[in-house]
């Protein structure tokens, strides 16, 4: 396990109840690749809580990004954090994306899942000047403001709400369907978001003959693959396997998973 103290820079709400926290630290950048995420040790009203686990967005000169939705205690209690403040962090944990020499990439994301793929997205940018499409989906408007991060690079953006608020009516994996049905095939689907939304990614991407690499959202009690909380079934070259998405995750690939739970 790698403690770091880091000092918070930044910490501004993006939307309503989605927040962007840029930390520092040199350790943590120089060992980053996209995918992979940190966990972070809250005090709420004076009681310690299990870290939580957030992607890295965003790794630049020492300093780290991440994205986060205020949806309990713990993350109402981090959007109060003022610049200045020392906070408890282990990482960078997990396994990230493999990254090839691909000119043609997909990525998919549902929700604040859009996170962990803009670390990747300025990789295929900067890196291979791949040509690059996000597909990104919410249940309103509201939650798409994760995307201008996104409007910095060059690449694609389509959008899908669940009220018809912005882009197509209807779920982001409506819009994959279309994507591939369409145009011509990317060399690999990226994607991130809740289960459902990731089996369907699978799913499709399989049938259009593409590989695909899933991060997987998961509830997580240490982070480092001790407490085995964080289990999912796969299975790779005819054996069925138990692997921990904190430590061989959070990226697998799409056709290695089993769904049959979800």
């Amino acid at each position: 396990m790698v403690l770091h103290t880091c000092e918070i820079i930044e910490n501004k709400a993006v939307s309503e109840n989605i927040f962007s926290m840029t930390l520092q630290s040199e350790d943590i950048c120089g060992r980053f690749r996209p995918g992979q995420f940190v966990a972070i040790g809250m005090r709420t009203e004076g009681v310690y809580r299990l870290r939580r686990p957030f992607s890295i967005a965003k790794c630049d000169d020492g300093l780290f990004t991440i994205l986060y939705q205020c949806v309990g205690p713990a993350t109402r209690a981090m959007a109060q954090l003022a610049p200045g403040t020392a906070a408890d962090i282990t990482g960078p944990l997990g396994n990230g994306f493999t990254t090839g020499e691909e000119q043609r990439v997909l990525l998919v994301a549902g929700g604040i899942g859009a996170a962990s793929l803009l670390a990747l997205a300025e990789h295929y940018a900067q890196k291979q000047r791949a040509k690059i499409t996000l597909l990104f989906g919410s249940r309103s408007s509201s939650e798409l403001s994760v995307k201008r991060f996104f409007e910095a690079i060059d690449l694609d953006i389509h959008t899908a709400t669940d009220d018809g608020s912005e882009g197509l009516h209807g779920y982001v994996t409506d819009l994959l369907g279309e994507h591939l049905s369409r145009h011509e095939k990317p060399d690999t689907v990226f994607a991130c978001g809740p289960k459902p939304m990731l089996k369907l990614t699978a799913e499709q991407s399989r049938l259009h003959g593409i590989p695909s690499q899933l991060c997987l959202e998961e509830y997580m009690a240490c982070g480092l693959g001790v407490c085995m909380g964080c289990v999912q079934k796969t299975f790779v070259d005819g054996v069925e396997k138990y692997l921990r998405v904190c430590k061989e995750g959070p990226v697998f690939n799409g056709d290695d998973i089993c769904w049959d739970e979800v």
